[in-house]
């Protein structure tokens, strides 16, 4: 319960941000009354078990004045998901998700708020500890939101829930299964943040099968293939990581990186880039001459 208040305390901070963009449509007084409200739910949540009945009672009127007050304010959404998590914060499990599945039935799957309440949704199972419907929701998510960031992760959710579980060969099935879905989403979803999220899914499986090279290979597509700056660091230490740690193969991200640069010959990282290639042939070097001493004093 701890881990729930602290992201709705997080989601509080972040949601006042992106407000702060509203006034542009005319939204400032929605915004500000919204603010006043969560600033209210923020002190409730930082101790729930601390704040009186009154209080919720307060803060959750407050909140339904706020959508009779502003009934086309694009904040409407937001508002019926924070009286939903009201009564997650109460631990009224039953209550918040019949909140929840209000909003998924009076929103349309273009608006993200569907996703969230069904997300709380997750959350709320995941607190009572129900399995069945932990997945039941999770194949809804993947059903009604297959693309969203949320829905894509759901295979590999399904696959770590069985983990967790101790169902080894669910786990196995469902790792085969997410295996193959997401190699179906990159075949049909070429150039683009569905194959990109995709590719590192994929390889995520693989690491969890312990197909080193299939995950490496993965990586190094994902480096070609979206050759981003601010991604290539974290991509190239999953390379090294996997390949050297995991594999003891040097040779496949040397192949790799200087595929990228004779790719990519103006690349910002190739400089780096090529520092690492040379960190490798070192290591590799090392390596092979530790081998050669070792056999050399086993002969003796």
């Amino acid at each position: 319960m701890k881990k729930i208040i602290y992201a709705y305390i997080v989601i509080l901070i972040s949601v006042f941000a992106i407000l702060s963009f509203l006034d542009i449509n005319g939204e400032y007084p929605a915004e500000k009354a919204m603010w006043k409200i969560n600033q209210q739910f923020k002190t409730i949540i930082a101790d729930p078990k601390a704040a009186p009945p009154a209080t919720y009672k307060q803060v959750t009127d407050e909140y339904k004045r706020f959508i009779e007050r502003f009934p086309n304010s694009q904040l409407v959404p937001l508002a019926h998901l924070f009286l939903g998590r009201i009564s997650m914060v109460r631990e009224d499990y039953k209550g918040a998700r019949e909140k929840f599945e209000s909003i998924v039935n009076n929103y349309s799957k273009e608006n993200p708020v569907g996703l969230e309440a069904l997300s709380e949704i997750v959350r709320s199972y995941t607190l009572e500890k129900d399995p069945v419907n932990i997945l039941k929701t999770y194949h809804r998510i993947e059903q009604d939101y297959p693309l969203s960031g949320l829905g894509l992760h759901v295979p590999i959710l399904i696959a770590k829930f069985h983990m967790d579980q101790k169902n080894t060969e669910q786990a196995k099935v469902a790792l085969a299964s997410a295996i193959d879905y997401y190699r179906k989403m990159i075949n049909q979803y070429p150039k683009s943040l569905v194959e990109y999220n995709s590719l590192r899914l994929l390889a995520t499986c693989y690491m969890a099968k312990k197909r080193w090279s299939d995950a490496v290979n993965t990586f190094g597509d994902l480096l070609i293939k979206y050759p981003d700056p601010r991604n290539t660091g974290n991509i190239v230490k999953a390379i090294n990581t996997v390949s050297i740690k995991n594999m003891g193969n040097f040779d496949l991200p040397i192949s790799i990186y200087e595929k990228f640069i004779k790719t990519y010959p103006d690349h910002p990282f190739n400089e780096p880039l090529t520092e690492v290639i040379e960190k490798i042939k070192e290591l590799k070097k090392q390596n092979v001459d530790e081998a050669t001493k070792n056999e050399n004093e086993s002969q003796k």
